[in-house]
């Protein structure tokens, strides 16, 4: 449907803990064509592929055989974000993407997900992140007890206004 998707659990949903880089890199492609020779999967294309994303994400890990159990939350977080973006969706859907993370990986991520949407995509960001949402965003929204509450376009950033929306305290209009 051209949505990737950023689960704020890189391990129960991010991906299959056991399985290699290689393998959680493929999980959703491995019935592209682009990956079979016949009938079969084409490992040398999924090999190249992996290599290729170890490397332009700047995984760290020895080589793609890796079990993804053993790399850091900053590694796992990128094999997510590589799977996620190398398919090419129209929306990511990115769930506390840099939570947890030391500053290195927090500040790769970031910059991965404005490259992204400079190059046309689109990224709707979920955090709890006061000072994330404003680096990232080009408009926030304030959700509180299940309502949005509150619109803020990139001019209007003020994050004593975000503060108080986000802690219910003085609800703003919404604006149409």
């Amino acid at each position: 449907m051209g949505i990737g998707y950023i689960p704020e659990d890189r391990i129960l949903t991010g991906l299959a803990p056991d399985l290699s880089i290689k393998e959680n890199l493929i999980l959703k492609l491995y019935d592209n064509q682009q990956f079979r020779k016949w009938y079969f999967i084409d490992n040398n294309k999924i090999d190249a592929m992996a290599n290729a994303l170890l490397k332009e994400y700047d995984i760290r890990a020895a080589n793609v055989e890796v079990p993804v159990k053993n790399l850091s939350g900053g590694n796992l977080q990128k094999v997510i974000l590589a799977r996620e973006i190398s398919m090419n969706p129209d929306l990511l859907l990115a769930y506390e993407p840099t939570k947890g993370l030391d500053i290195g990986a927090t500040y790769f991520i970031r910059n991965k997900l404005i490259d992204f949407a400079n190059k046309g995509g689109s990224v709707l960001l979920f955090s709890e992140d006061l000072e994330e949402l404003l680096f990232l965003s080009d408009r926030l929204y304030v959700i509180y007890n299940g309502n949005i509450v509150a619109e803020f376009s990139r001019e209007q950033f003020d994050e004593y206004k975000i503060g108080k929306a986000m802690s219910g305290i003085n609800y703003l209009e919404v604006k149409n």
